[in-house]
């Protein structure tokens, strides 16, 4: 059964998908999709067919962003910039969240299972990689597959930026420290020693590691060749 309300909020999320249109381009729209349905609907067609028809009149959603796309160059700028920074604070959450729980790792392993200090500090490498990986992997099919941002309201969008951004402080400081007294109080100065030099390779084998996997990941992210509108 045909819902005029769902389908007119499909129609405006493919308009957001491009990101080149301000809510109030939007609604003025929406307001010219209504007047058209109206004046459809008085010669006699039901809500379905003069939805479908006042929707082509109007135009497909990629051709109406490319002509907006030429009118709002400040909005779409400011939009890419947003999401910029959106991924610094995530690569920064993530990677303060793999270091946490790989360094946590490494004090359980040792303590609790007895592993050597020295092979601690490269299996605590190993986790922090296997955490990121599970984190970038979550976030791109939220992101693409699934679109889960695009649906979040701009509040809740807001205060989940300040939630992620206090946790990565909390990370990054007050559980660093936390681990730092932990390493000092269960750790002879010999283990503590094996464990900064397992670290160290650790460290060294990342440094390698990252650019390779930021090498791989703007070659398959290269954008591809578009048309350019008529």
């Amino acid at each position: 059964m045909f819902q005029l309300e769902i389908a007119i909020e499909n129609w405006k999320q493919q308009l957001l998908q491009h990101q080149t249109m301000t809510a109030a381009d939007i609604e003025e729209l929406q307001i010219h999709l209504l007047e058209e349905m109206d004046a459809l609907t008085a010669t006699g067609l039901n809500q379905e067919e003069a939805f479908l028809i006042a929707s082509r009149r109007i135009g497909n959603p990629n051709d109406i962003s490319c002509e907006f796309a030429k009118i709002n160059h400040g909005v779409i700028w400011k939009n890419r910039f947003f999401w910029m920074i959106i991924g610094i604070l995530i690569l920064q959450i993530f990677s303060s969240c793999a270091v946490f729980l790989a360094r946590g790792g490494a004090l359980i392993g040792c303590q609790l299972i007895g592993w050597n200090p020295l092979n601690a500090g490269i299996i605590s490498a190993a986790i922090q990689i296997t955490v990121l990986l599970c984190l970038f992997t979550a976030f791109y099919i939220a992101a693409v597959p699934l679109s889960m941002f695009r649906k979040i309201p701009k509040k809740t969008l807001i205060g989940a930026i300040i939630a992620v951004t206090a946790l990565n402080f909390f990370l990054s400081h007050a559980a660093g420290m936390g681990y730092n007294l932990l390493i000092a109080r269960f750790f002879s100065v010999e283990q503590l020693g094996q464990f900064s030099r397992g670290c160290s390779y650790s460290a060294m084998g990342l440094s390698v590691l990252w650019p390779v996997v930021w090498l791989v990941l703007l070659l398959w992210l290269l954008p591809g060749k578009t048309q350019s509108a008529s």
